[in-house]
């Protein structure tokens, strides 16, 4: 397998359990990117702008006492402040879409993914 990340740590896995030798190849921790916080394999990768970002961040990073399994909402994004701060909520919905938007497709760019 080649990539460390959450879907080839996944396929690694899922082979291996299956009985098949594997073998992991990963760049980590001899290179890492400006998307990894740690040197961990499996590690999500997407900005905490988009919702599987925020939702990764919050569940490895909450505290125990506001810790709510279910808070998969856009109160979970970092919120726009100061001079961005949006009151009108269907405005800062529509904020909070296209920076998602614009974070992905930088994300893309970056490590040169491919849409389908």
């Amino acid at each position: 397998m080649i990539g460390g990340g959450l879907a080839g740590s996944e396929a690694a896995w899922q082979a291996a359990e299956k009985g098949i030798h594997v073998t992991l190849f990963e760049m980590r921790p001899k290179f890492q990117t400006g998307a990894h916080t740690s040197g961990y394999l499996g590690e999500l990768v997407c900005s905490e702008t988009t919702m599987i970002g925020a939702l990764s961040n919050y569940v490895t990073h909450a505290s125990a006492a506001d810790f709510q399994p279910m808070k998969a909402n856009f109160g979970l994004l970092p919120p726009f402040v100061g001079d961005q701060a949006i009151k009108e909520k269907r405005k800062r919905y529509q904020a909070y879409t296209d920076r998602a938007l614009k974070d992905l497709d930088a994300f893309i760019r970056i490590y040169q993914l491919h849409k389908y």
